[in-house]
């Protein structure tokens, strides 16, 4: 399976986030992919832990938490392997960072204001797990909700 989320939190929002999978027979394959932005005073926080069950040979999964604070917003990025398998491909990552200011300073030098190149460089940052989303009207109605939340950045 795949599962990819997205948090934008602002004014102070609190959020946790937690994807525990259980891969419990061989050949298994799972993906997360979760992607948080954090402004103003707001918390952030990703769980995710992967077991890998003594049969569950040749498991293949990924975990993935990247994110990005602007201001005293903070995120934590927790994610786990606990597995029990020989014959198993896993992997986990997570990173927290500021937005890319080279990046910022480039579009503000093409005419764009800083509010505006902010909020561009977070969309591209989380859109590509919203736009993944296999129903259609879910996807446009989650677009609407991140330009709604971005317009608060």
């Amino acid at each position: 399976f795949e599962l990819g989320g997205v948090f934008v939190l602002t004014d102070g929002d609190q959020t946790s986030v937690t994807a525990d999978v259980n891969h419990m027979t061989s050949d298994c394959v799972s993906r997360i992919k979760v992607k948080g932005v954090a402004s103003g005073k707001s918390h952030g926080r990703f769980s995710g832990l992967v077991y890998v069950a003594p049969d569950a040979q040749r498991t293949d999964s990924q975990q993935s938490s990247r994110n990005i604070t602007i201001g005293e917003a903070h995120i934590e990025a927790l994610p786990q392997l606990e597995i029990y398998a020989d014959d198993v491909k896993c992997s986990h990552g997570a990173t927290v960072g500021q937005m890319d200011d080279e990046a910022v300073l480039y579009m503000r030098q093409r005419g764009l204001s800083l509010a505006t190149a902010k909020r561009l460089q977070i969309e591209g940052f989380v859109s590509d797990v919203v736009l993944h989303s296999a129903i259609e009207d879910c996807r446009e109605e989650l677009m609407k909700m991140l330009e709604t939340k971005l317009e608060r950045l």
